[in-house]
Formats: structure tokens, sequence, C-alpha cells
């Protein structure tokens, strides 16, 4: 399985020129995780240690540029105007 094009069906369409939310990328992951069996082989599929993963999962660390690269995305900073303040 290409982890990429994994992460394109995971997608919509019309998201695929807008954001995902960190929230979606761990879904993700956590359905790549259970295509793949384990998180440990999803781990050595992203070239990372388990562990590293594991803590991208749960929130407590945010995915590098290996885990992005490996899946297709590029970190990107958005900043909203608050219209309520």
């Amino acid at each position: 399985m290409n982890i990429k094009d994994y992460v394109r069906e995971c997608i919509s369409a019309p998201q695929l020129l807008a954001f995902i939310e960190i929230d979606e990328l761990r879904r993700i992951l956590r359905a790549l995780s259970y295509e793949l069996g384990t998180q440990k082989a999803l781990a050595e599929a992203l070239g990372v240690s388990a562990q590293y993963l594991t803590d991208i999962i749960h929130g407590k660390r945010e995915p590098g540029e290996t885990v992005l690269c490996a899946l297709g995305l590029t970190r990107r900073k958005v900043y909203e105007y608050d219209k309520e303040q």
C-alpha cells in the first residue's frame, strides 16, 4: 500500500485543496495503523519510532517533517481573524 495514496483517499476531494486539522491527521494515522496491522508497522513505514508515532496519535507531540513528508503533507501556519473580539 502506498501511504500517500491512502492519505489522499482519506481526505475528501474538496479538502485536497484545503487544510486538515491535527485531529483529522491523528484519525488518518489511526486508520493507517489499523490497515497495516500495528502502530509499529506504520512507524517503520514512516521512518520513525513506534513511541514517537504513539505520542503523535495521542496528542502528546506534533508530527515532524519526517512524518508529514511520508504522508505527502506540508505544515502551514494559519492565523484566523476573530470577528467576535
